[in-house]
């Protein structure tokens, strides 16, 4: 982070709460012209501190109304079965939100949304039919009051 001055912090401070902030609105916040913005979101991008932008949908409306969290341990945690079960999980399993390799007891930590408990079931099932899989446990989430920000 050494590279980035005071005002690409406030800028991608910015982007980050409001990702369809205008170069505009943005440079009337931080006291630079519409251009200067451009040029450094540009630049912001092209260095990969940004690397996407998206829209949070609302699950609920969207007829997912229930997140679970999967922890899954694998039967061993050679490279090959670790990249084996993300490339499984990213190529074929419907509904998986995140796949995180974490530390600890579990090897990997699903963030899932689906419509239901029914529906959570049948994925399970596919999750735990994968041959890597040793055991999985799962945690419903039962409200979420942040999405958060990084603290830049």
């Amino acid at each position: 982070m050494t590279s980035l001055d005071k005002i690409d912090l406030d800028i991608l401070r910015r982007l980050q709460s409001d990702g369809r902030g205008t170069n505009e609105a943005i440079g009337l916040q931080v006291n630079l012209s519409q251009s200067a913005v451009s040029k450094r979101v540009q630049a912001l991008e092209k260095q990969n501190y940004i690397l996407a932008y998206r829209a949070v949908l609302n699950a609920e409306k969207l007829g997912l109304g229930l997140t679970v969290m999967t922890f899954v341990s694998l039967k061993t945690q050679r490279k090959a079965d670790l990249e084996a079960f993300e490339q499984a999980v990213a190529a074929g399993l419907p509904n998986i939100l995140e796949c995180m390799r974490v530390s600890g007891e579990w090897d990997f930590l699903l963030k899932v949304a689906v419509a239901d408990q029914r529906e959570y079931g049948i994925l399970l099932d596919r999750i735990s039919a994968l041959e890597q899989v040793e055991h999985t446990q799962s945690i419903q989430v039962l409200a979420v009051r942040s999405a958060g920000t990084l603290p830049i």
